[in-house]
């Protein structure tokens, strides 16, 4: 099973993902570059690798702002969804299922308005995710933004561990 045992082997996971997505001209294109080279690294040990990104809505493709409209008439929070309300949006995906290979596939993760706590913690995936890399839902007061971002961002990161590059 493939690991990063040292900081050496770190930094090269880093220079190769920092390679393949260099010149990638779109965010899709680029989290697609980094779930290939994670699953390929890891795949004895993963099964399914999701990448997300947090976008608000009136910046989405229109297939994503379609998903949502969607989900949140569905989910009676339609009202809720603004142009600035942010958007988790699934942007790479890889797997051992042939559909988990194409993130648009994905059958109820491709945007989940992020408008309050009690809506995310009834989509449990979701709601593990954010708990998992320290994101309490708590932050989440109805309005469809943080209450204060850099202190979401400060708290969040604090908490979280993985690969983040700049």
């Amino acid at each position: 099973m493939a690991k990063i045992s040292d900081f050496d082997e770190l930094f090269s996971l880093i220079d190769v993902i920092k390679a393949k997505t260099e010149g990638c001209e779109t965010l899709e294109a680029a989290g697609s570059a980094v779930v290939d080279v994670v699953f390929g690294q890891f795949q004895q040990s993963l099964v399914l690798t999701r990448l997300f990104a947090t976008l608000p809505y009136e910046s989405l493709p229109p297939d994503y702002q379609l998903f949502v409209d969607r989900l949140s008439n569905d989910s009676g929070i339609a009202d809720r969804i603004t142009p600035q309300t942010p958007i988790l949006s699934l942007i790479a995906s890889r797997g051992i299922q042939r559909a988990w290979n194409d993130h648009r596939q994905s059958e109820g993760h491709l945007g989940i308005p992020l408008v309050s706590a009690d809506f995310v913690s009834r989509i449990p995936m979701i709601a593990r995710l954010l708990a998992e890399v320290g994101l309490e839902l708590d932050w989440l007061h109805g309005d469809s933004s943080p209450q204060n971002s850099s202190d979401l961002e400060i708290n969040t990161l604090s908490k979280l561990s993985g690969v983040f590059l700049r």
